[in-house]
């Protein structure tokens, strides 16, 4: 190797920690649980303490008044670092975190990072539930730096005003669009949805750190039964990430030179080949103009792919972001992976079954791969994220062996026949009219029965529309037993939304 090459980024250190206490006063706190999964990536590292630590990176706790949770788990570990960095939201924001440091350690601003996460949603729930105010300890005294962490709504307002503010509203309406695109009938998408999450129940089965490790048949994910009631249409509760999670896990990166200089086996390096991050120009779901695709995601996968000088044919292990079905299937449609592909989708039973802490799944599918990648030196991980809604879109190659390129970069690369920058937002108006309609869902209490259908549609004019369907449950139960992509009627006004009724 060049001396050059002492620069390149390597993961070296990986840590992860699952919590299931039950007593709310028992409870490991955020500092705590970062304290554990760092001294553990230092221990897989072969290292007795995190000395050389110049950087750590947080991702945000929610519920956690602390506004610089890398300053805390310094002045906690009693760490004398030069950066400490504060990221925003979103699914993605783990793997864009990776991909900044990593070239921070290739321009040599950055030695050795600690990139931590802490998801105590979980103790958060409990609390809540025992009428019990969970308070937990900071200290950070610096300002940090931060990363993507501007201020975005989530939502459209004509979805806020209707309440579909959460993902367990809004992607089963972007899945009911793909399953008219595909042309499946609401049966044979049923099946669809099982065989393909089956699989990561599987392997969720064989992580010891996962929320949920057991193994389901595809009939058990999609039967809705008591302990599996419909959410909202089509996603029975299993189908759907279990965000009230505590767990943890951190990272520890460093340029190979430092890596040598620490005496870290090489063996327990794994190197950041390149990535690449994306948002939706349309980033909307309902002003989208269609539902079922997001073509940011091509532009950041092959963008990370074409960064490696990799194609999907030589990666041999994915971790796609799985936090429902529909962003899968959006991700394997722009890779070409089928249902059935041999290398499989997740290592490490995605974010309903390993569990989906927040914004922080992704520091821990990072370690989950870096375990995965030691065990095959030659093979090459692609690992994705996304944020909000199919909105924003990051991924990362990683491998044991060097990189291709000379720099890896996590640039989006400028010749890609993309139409994100090409898909303009569809204007979301408010008007009484003639309609047909793009998408659907509908949603349920916590005894099962159906209590709200909300639709998106298209005027004659072209424009979107946002709407509610009448509300009583013989409607709402006719509404769901049938194909409704497609169906025309009449949007009228009703104070500050919309109503959708019916031809």
């Amino acid at each position: 190797m060049s001396v050059a090459a002492d620069n390149l980024p390597v993961i070296v250190g990986v840590g992860q920690l699952t919590s299931k206490v039950t007593e709310v006063g028992a409870a490991p706190s955020p500092l705590e649980m970062l304290e554990t999964v760092s001294y553990r990536a230092a221990a897989d590292a072969g290292l007795d303490s995190l000395r050389a630590v110049d950087t750590i990176g947080s991702l945000p706790v929610f519920y956690w008044d602390e506004p610089n949770p890398a300053a805390a788990l310094a002045e906690h570990l009693k760490l004398d670092v030069r950066r400490t960095v504060m990221t925003g939201d979103g699914g993605e924001i783990g793997v864009v975190l990776l991909n900044w440091i990593a070239e921070q350690i290739l321009d040599g601003r950055t030695g050795t990072a600690l990139l931590v996460m802490s998801n105590n949603l979980k103790t958060v729930a409990l609390g809540a539930r025992s009428g019990v105010d969970v308070v937990w300890p900071g200290g950070g005294h610096a300002d940090p730096e931060f990363l993507h962490a501007e201020p975005k709504k989530a939502v459209a307002d004509d979805e806020e005003a209707l309440g579909i503010v959460r993902p367990i509203q809004l992607y089963p309406i972007i899945e009911n669009a793909i399953r008219a695109g595909r042309g499946q009938t609401i049966q044979e998408h049923r099946q669809y949805l099982g065989r393909l999450f089956a699989p990561f129940t599987e392997v969720a089965a064989r992580n010891p750190h996962a929320w949920f490790p057991t193994a389901y048949s595809a009939e058990q994910l999609t039967t809705v039964t008591p302990d599996n009631r419909m959410i909202c249409f089509p996603y029975p509760k299993r189908l759907n990430a279990v965000i009230d999670t505590d767990q943890a896990a951190a990272l520890l990166v460093t340029s190979r030179g430092e890596a040598r200089r620490l005496g870290i086996p090489e063996d327990k390096w794994v190197h950041w080949w390149g990535g690449a991050d994306a948002a939706e120009r349309a980033y909307y779901v309902s002003s989208r103009p269609r539902l079922d695709e997001a073509p940011g995601v091509a532009d950041c996968h092959v963008s990370a792919l074409r960064n490696a000088q990799v194609a999907v044919d030589e990666v041999a292990a994915f971790d796609l972001y799985s936090c429902f079905p529909a962003a899968v299937q959006i991700a394997m449609k722009v890779l070409g992976l089928s249902i059935d592909d041999p290398r499989g989708l997740t290592v490490t039973g995605g974010l309903p079954y390993a569990g989906g802490p927040g914004t922080g799944y992704n520091i821990a599918s990072l370690a989950a791969m870096t375990e995965r990648l030691r065990t095959a030196p030659a093979d090459i991980g692609l690992v994705t994220g996304n944020g909000m809604y199919v909105s924003k879109h990051s991924a990362s190659v990683l491998s044991v062996a060097p990189p291709r390129a000379a720099r890896p970069s996590s640039d989006l690369v400028e010749d890609l026949p993309s139409a994100r920058m090409k898909t303009e937002p569809l204007p979301i108006t408010r008007q009484s009219g003639p309609g047909v309609l793009d998408s659907y869902t509908v949603e349920h209490d916590r005894t099962g029965a159906p209590v709200k259908g909300v639709v998106v549609g298209r005027y004659d004019d072209g424009s979107r529309f946002v709407a509610a369907t009448p509300s009583d449950t013989e409607f709402l139960t006719q509404f769901e037993a049938q194909e409704r992509v497609g169906t025309t009627g009449k949007v009228r006004e009703a104070g500050p939304v919309l109503t959708f009724y019916p031809d």
